[in-house]
């Protein structure tokens, strides 16, 4: 790792693996019943941070996790850790360890909605969306409070974003893509202001993490749309590399982002008339 940052001084972030509480990225989840990945993942975080730092300190070191899991050893498919098992486990790891340096820089959460109809300020029972913000930060504060680890809003540590997104139809564009979707749920791109599409759930994620004060990153996954309908079709840009209705949107709240133009209060309201 630390070589690849000497040929690439521009990376100034690097997210340690992806979804580690999955099996589908990380096994065993379990051993013999019990759980195994969060103290296992802490370790790789703890060595990954301390051989980063060492040429590369000003390098952001992040988790990855996924908004989904199940916490049974015995399911028959996605045997896996719920996001806020996963973050408890780890904090025991992390507090068993003694250590006395941090191990993230920012907490890495992707915060996929149950569809890509669902409003990015839903709130879940078990799944991390971004509407479970304060449960998240509810998480890592138990895990972490009073350790030498940060919890995001102290010091410079903060939450991203890894991986949000809304799928979209492709219409006009169908011959650029292969398969056939495996989604029933994806908006348009750009559709009535009534209904969910791209761009309105784009805009309200975007405004909403800017709105949520220990946030500090939001990602669009992806930028392109991938080629075969069976993968993801969330980019603003379809798989040609041509710009979606959605692009524009896209484009203006990023700069109301970056010019401090965003009214939460005016969020708020729209949160409330929509059921949030």
């Amino acid at each position: 790792m630390s070589s690849l940052l000497d040929r690439y001084p521009q990376v100034a972030a690097v997210n340690i693996w992806n979804e580690a509480n999955l099996s589908y990225f990380w096994k065993p989840q379990f051993s013999r019943g019990k759980s195994a990945a969060p103290a296992a993942y802490e370790a790789l975080m703890a060595r990954c941070y301390d051989t980063i730092k060492n040429r590369h300190p000003a390098v952001r070191v992040l988790t990855s996790v996924s908004p989904r899991g199940n916490d049974n050893p015995r399911a028959r498919s996605n045997v896996s850790h719920s996001p806020g098992t996963f973050i408890k486990k780890m904090g025991q790891a992390f507090r068993h360890s003694h250590r006395r340096a941090r191990i993230f820089d920012a907490w890495g959460q992707n915060v996929y909605g149950a569809s890509s109809k669902e409003r990015p300020w839903a709130r879940h029972r078990v799944d991390i969306g971004q509407g479970d913000y304060s449960r998240l930060l509810s998480y890592l504060r138990t895990a972490f409070g009073a350790t030498r680890q940060p919890v995001p809003g102290q010091k410079d540590v903060r939450i991203w974003y890894l991986e949000g997104g809304f799928q979209t139809s492709v219409a006009a564009k169908r011959s650029f893509y292969g398969s056939s979707e495996t989604d029933r749920s994806v908006v348009p791109s750009l559709g009535s202001p009534s209904k969910p599409d791209q761009a309105s759930q784009l805009t309200d994620a975007v405004r909403l993490a800017y709105c949520q004060p220990a946030v500090g990153a939001f990602f669009n996954f992806l930028l392109a749309d991938e080629p075969s309908l069976r993968g993801w079709q969330s980019g603003v840009l379809f798989s040609d590399w041509t710009p979606k209705p959605s692009y524009q949107a896209f484009k203006r709240v990023i700069a109301e982002v970056k010019s401090h133009r965003v009214n939460c209060a005016k969020l708020k309201v729209r949160i409330k008339k929509l059921g949030g």
